[in-house]
């Protein structure tokens, strides 16, 4: 086997692990879910916003202005002080669930 075969079987073997996007899943989830986590982050800012001002988290993301049907692509709970927000995301044929918890101040994954 001469050193161009090498290489193109190197190179054929690249495109297709590039173009099957089973890689997504060895990704960090900060890089995949990127605008998704950002938009959340941003309604967690909302939230502990108005958590400050008024002593309790909104019973409901209406309170912000947000839509908080269960269409809505964040959905959201509040019992008591603390509140978990999350949104389900789908990947190329993965599905996670991604949360965020007031009480540790955490985000939990879930692959599907």
């Amino acid at each position: 086997m001469t050193m161009r075969h090498i290489v193109a079987i190197a190179l054929a073997a690249a495109l297709v692990w590039a173009s099957s996007f089973l890689w997504l899943r060895y990704l960090p989830d900060s890089l995949v879910y990127f605008w998704d986590l950002r938009e959340a982050r941003g309604t967690i800012e909302r939230i502990e916003t108005f958590r400050h001002a008024r002593g309790v988290p909104p019973a409901d993301l209406c309170a912000l202005n947000l839509p908080c049907d269960e269409s809505a692509h964040l959905q959201y709970s509040a019992k008591g002080d603390n509140y978990v927000l999350w949104f389900g995301a789908g990947t190329y044929g993965f599905f996670a669930t991604l949360g965020y918890d007031s009480s540790s101040k955490g985000w939990t994954v879930s692959h599907n």
